[in-house]
C-alpha cells in the first residue's frame, strides 16, 4: 500500500496531518515516508522488552532541588532554588483615614444597674457565735537566774572561781544583781568566805556581800573598790548543815568590757574544805 501526501515547504513535517489515510495498516506496520509518499512496511516482530525504569529520589538541598537514583550516594542538581521564586509584588499602600476606611459610629450606652439594697441585721446577715477566751498572755522577765548547779568545794584560803557561777556583762549597760548562797564547813570553827571576782572596763560598781559566822551573827564585806574581796567569815555553827551567804551588787558597764562577774570561794584556813552548796543562786537584771 501507497499513498502521496503535501509536506509543507521546510519538508520536516506533513502540511495537514488530517489528511494522512491509514486505512488499511495492520497492528505492528509502521509508515515510511519517503518524499511525498509513504509505503507501510513489514512487521517485524516483538522486540526483547527494556529493562525496568530506576526509582528515583528528590531533595531540596542548599541551593538547588536535587535527585538521584536510590541506591546511589552522590546527588545532581535539578533546578536552582531561585529559579523556583516569582518576581517581588509592589509594596501595599498605607491606609488612609477617611479614604480606605472610616471608624464606626459609637453604640448607645446601657441602662444603669439598680442600686443594691442596706443589708439587715437579723434579716440579711447575722453575728457569729462569740469566740472562747484566749489563754492569759506571759509577761517577759526581765531577771536572768544563774543557780548553781553541783556542790563546789575548795580548801584553799586564796579566792577560788565557783565553777559556772558568773555572767557576762555588755558594754555600755548597768546591771542589778541579787543572790543567795548555801555555804558549809568541814570545821565549826573555819568560816566558808564568798565573794566576786569584778571585769575590767567598768565605769563603776559597787557591792556588799555576807556570810554567817554563827546562827545569830555575820560577816560583811563591803565593796569600794572594784578588787576581788570576799566576807571574812570566822566560822559556821553547824557542819551538817548550810548556813545564810548573800549578794547585792550594782555593775555600771563601759565601753570595752572584759571578763565575767564571778562569784569566788575561800576557805578562812588553807587545808580546811569549804562548800558552797549546789541550789545556790543569784540573778541579775539590766536597769
Amino acid at each position: 500500500m501507497s499513498n502521496t501526501w503535501p509536506w509543507n515547504t521546510d519538508g520536516l513535517m506533513l502540511a495537514n496531518l488530517k489528511d494522512v489515510n491509514l486505512t488499511g495498516l495492520e497492528q505492528g506496520q509502521t509508515i515510511i515516508l519517503s518524499g511525498t509518499t509513504f509505503i507501510p512496511g513489514t512487521p517485524s516482530g516483538q522486540g526483547t522488552p527494556g529493562e525496568d525504569g530506576r526509582d528515583i529520589e528528590l531533595q531540596k538541598g542548599t541551593t538547588h532541588i536535587q535527585w538521584r537514583y536510590v541506591g546511589d550516594t552522590a546527588w545532581s542538581d535539578l533546578v536552582a532554588l531561585v529559579d523556583l521564586h516569582g518576581t517581588n509584588g509592589t509594596d501595599g499602600v498605607t491606609p488612609i483615614k477617611g479614604v480606605d476606611y472610616n471608624d464606626g459610629t459609637p453604640g448607645t450606652s446601657g441602662i444603669d444597674g439598680i442600686d443594691g439594697v442596706t443589708p439587715v441585721k437579723g434579716v440579711d446577715y447575722f453575728d457569729g457565735a462569740k469566740g472562747d477566751k484566749g489563754d492569759p498572755g506571759t509577761s517577759a522577765d526581765p531577771w536572768v537566774f544563774v543557780k548553781l548547779a553541783d556542790d563546789f568545794t575548795t580548801s584553799l584560803a586564796t579566792n577560788t572561781n565557783v565553777t559556772n557561777f558568773k555572767f557576762t556583762p555588755a558594754a555600755n549597760k548597768t546591771y542589778l544583781v541579787f543572790g543567795t548562797l548555801m555555804l558549809r564547813t568541814a570545821t565549826a570553827t573555819i568560816g566558808a568566805r564568798p565573794g566576786i571576782a569584778w571585769p575590767t572596763g567598768l565605769t563603776d560598781a559597787t557591792a556588799r556581800i555576807e556570810a554567817a559566822n554563827s546562827l545569830t551573827g555575820s560577816s560583811l564585806q563591803l565593796f569600794g573598790a572594784r578588787t576581788t574581796k570576799n566576807a571574812a567569815s570566822t566560822g559556821l555553827a553547824t557542819t551538817t548543815e548550810s548556813h545564810y551567804g548573800g549578794i547585792e551588787a550594782l555593775l555600771v558597764v563601759g565601753a570595752s568590757p572584759s571578763g565575767d562577774f564571778q562569784i569566788t570561794l575561800a576557805s578562812e584556813t588553807a587545808g580546811t574544805n569549804v562548800t558552797m552548796k549546789a541550789g545556790s543562786f543569784f540573778m541579775y537584771r539590766e536597769i
